[in-house]
């Protein structure tokens, strides 16, 4: 608002017109002036321009002083600011006492439904999840059968968000809504942070519920638990029944830790993570079309599911995974950069041989039994016998391991297939130590040294085998 006496526009009377126009561009609410001063009536062009503009001039009465004339408009004016932070006020003291009283994203949503005045819907982006704030069986079939970009296109929305990420989209269902008012604005501000703390509270339990179903899995796998009322009161929490037989199907991401410590951007890191999180969701989805109480935890690159195949169908087991695990990789191949590896050969071993849990785990563990117990001697030969020899050997020694394992008609002579290529493999890796250390560097004996580095870390895989050993008995 503009107030004036009207000698600047006297002086400047063929400016007038000029003056007014950009006071209506400038957002001036209106021009009060005193008239019968300096001139007696304001001119036509002028009256007729603020017309066109709906631009309000105003004629003060002489005997008015300037301060009767702010001090009213200022007071209205403090007094709307006041009332509007007493709106803002309650709107915030509402929403915060939702979200420290934890009440469910659908109470918030009808709250702010009500205080809009407007039927609406919330989206969650992050749970892909839609809460509508009336019953949706009065929702139109419409709405029910848009996509969620075809409805962003077509009705009001407001973006939940933060940090340019965003959670979710506020929707009016209501057509005719072409645009919110600045209360509607304050209001859907307050619903924005309570609605974030909302799904930032629901992400954070479930990864608590996650990171302690991880633990429990591999407390499962690594038998760290000891007594079958433990299995049962924990798998009780998240609601898991181990009543059944139960067979692990691993799926691992093909050199997903070896291209995640090469890249030093942390945003590209946080990029891989986000694939790997997808790459997860994909097989999650895929494996529970064929096993819908399948369950699982993940680890840094890979996935375990436990799964209970029902006893009558124990015949069709194997042809289920192996279309699951054909499902999964062509999935993963189709949609990412990386390839994934499904671990399931159970079924095959006891179609072949009759096989228990017990036997299965002898059988995998035959493995590593030799190469960690070959890993001090490995380095010995690498150091006197040479490591081109003990490598030639090594692998002629594997290659008849696999033989007898693949043409194996019996449980022993399986054992001893898997038992020689664990012999074989254990001495290659210490041999190309060797072979680097003559090339780069002359300090001899380098394999010997190393051999006990070695036998260290395999120690945890022997520890882990024998594990697993006990477990499945």
């Amino acid at each position: 608002m503009v107030l004036t006496s009207g000698y600047i526009l006297m002086i400047n009377i063929d400016e007038f017109s000029n003056i007014i126009m950009n006071l209506y561009k400038s957002g001036v609410a209106g021009l009060f002036i005193k008239l019968k001063r300096f001139f007696d009536k304001l001119p036509d062009d002028v009256i007729k321009l603020a017309n066109e503009l709906n631009f309000p001039i105003v004629e003060v009465p002489m005997h008015l002083a300037f301060i009767e004339v702010i001090n009213p408009t200022l007071l209205q004016i403090i007094d709307h600011q006041s009332e509007r932070l007493r709106f803002s006020e309650e709107i915030h003291k509402t929403f915060t006492n939702l979200v420290i009283n934890n009440e469910d994203t659908q109470t918030i949503v009808n709250t702010l439904s009500e205080m809009l005045n407007k039927d609406i819907l919330y989206y969650d982006l992050h749970f892909q999840k839609a809460y509508y704030s009336k019953n949706p069986v009065d929702i139109s079939k419409e709405i029910m059968s848009l996509e969620l970009k075809d409805i962003l296109e077509t009705h009001l929305y407001y973006t939940i968000g933060l940090n340019k990420e965003i959670y979710g989209y506020i929707i009016c269902l209501n057509k005719k809504d072409t645009d919110f008012s600045s209360d509607d604005y304050n209001i859907l501000t307050h619903a924005n942070t309570a609605l974030i703390l909302d799904v930032q509270k629901k992400i954070s339990s479930m990864q608590i519920e996650d990171r302690h179903k991880n633990e429990f899995v591999l407390d499962l796998i690594m038998n760290n638990i000891k007594y079958e009322e433990e299995v049962k009161n924990r798998s009780n929490i998240f609601g898991w029944d181990f009543t059944n037989d139960i067979c692990v199907m691993v799926v691992d991401i093909d050199n997903f830790k070896e291209k995640y410590l090469k890249l030093e951007n942390k945003n590209v890191n946080d990029n891989l993570e986000d694939i790997r999180e997808r790459i997860f969701k994909y097989t999650t989805y895929i494996l529970k079309a064929y096993f819908n109480d399948a369950i699982y935890a993940t680890f840094s690159d890979s996935i375990v599911f436990l799964l209970q195949p029902d006893i009558k169908n124990i015949k069709m087991l194997g042809g289920q995974l192996q279309k699951t695990g054909d499902e999964i990789r062509d999935a993963i191949l189709k949609n990412f950069e990386f390839t994934v590896m499904v671990g399931v050969i159970t079924d095959d071993l006891v179609k072949a041989f009759g096989m228990n849990a017990t036997q299965i785990a002898n059988l995998g563990a035959m493995y590593f039994y030799a190469y960690t117990i070959m890993q001090i001697p490995s380095g010995i030969l690498a150091d006197y016998l040479g490591p081109k020899k003990t490598v030639v050997t090594g692998c002629i020694v594997a290659f008849i391991g696999s033989g007898i394992f693949s043409f194996a008609v019996n449980i022993p002579m399986a054992y001893i297939g898997r038992l020689l290529v664990g012999l074989g493999v254990s001495v290659v890796f210490l041999c190309l130590l060797k072979i680097q250390s003559k090339r780069y560097c002359s300090t001899n004996r380098m394999a010997t040294e190393l051999s006990g580095i070695s036998a260290e870390d395999n120690l945890m895989i022997f520890i882990f085998c024998v594990n697993s050993y006990i477990l499945l008995s």
